[in-house]
């Protein structure tokens, strides 16, 4: 004997209903998906500036501008904070703005870095995370870069030592981390 659980009608309405539930579930998951992508921009967003305050400009922001810039509550306050910033520190006020060397986001500036001078090495740090090394007993006048042809502990030790000394204050602490091998 055979059971039939539904009738013709009977699994039509039920094939469209468990059709039309599938339907809005996919449309509930689509849009939360929608909702977290903006926050994730907004992180990126927030990532940039910070690697523009704690890397791009670390060494020659004042502590007042970086009180100023951490205060602001938009993104177009941040925005042009920066450009207020580089015009600043242009030495040409009249440089125009189509200039490769006009000093906003945008120029052809030099990118910020940071350097060390030891004994023998010349190890130098861009703000766009590259680095050159520079043997000067074997090549004085700096023209080979050759970071990646030395030891990595070598790289590492070198940059290790920077950022000590980019952190340190005052004399006692700063000689340490001069001396730090």
């Amino acid at each position: 004997m055979r059971y039939q659980l539904f009738s013709g009608t009977a699994a039509r309405r039920l094939s469209v209903l468990l059709s039309l539930t599938l339907i809005l579930l996919s449309l509930t998951a689509f849009a939360q998906d929608k909702k977290q992508k903006p926050k994730k921009s907004k992180e990126s967003v927030d990532a940039v500036y910070k690697r523009w305050l704690d890397e791009d400009v670390r060494w020659i922001i004042t502590d007042e501008e970086r009180n100023t810039f951490k205060a602001l509550k938009t993104d177009d306050e941040r925005e042009q904070f920066i450009e207020q910033f580089w015009l600043r520190r242009d030495p040409d006020p009249d440089t125009d703005v189509n200039d490769p060397d006009y000093p906003g986001p945008h120029g052809a500036n030099p990118p910020s870095y940071r350097a060390l001078r030891t004994a023998r090495y010349t190890y130098v740090e861009y703000a766009d995370r590259t680095a050159e090394l520079y043997d000067r007993r074997r090549d004085p006048f700096e023209l080979d870069n050759v970071v990646d042809l030395v030891s990595p502990r070598l790289v590492t030790r070198l940059h290790d030592q920077l950022v000590a000394l980019g952190r340190c204050h005052g004399v006692v602490a700063c000689t340490a981390a001069r001396n730090a091998r």
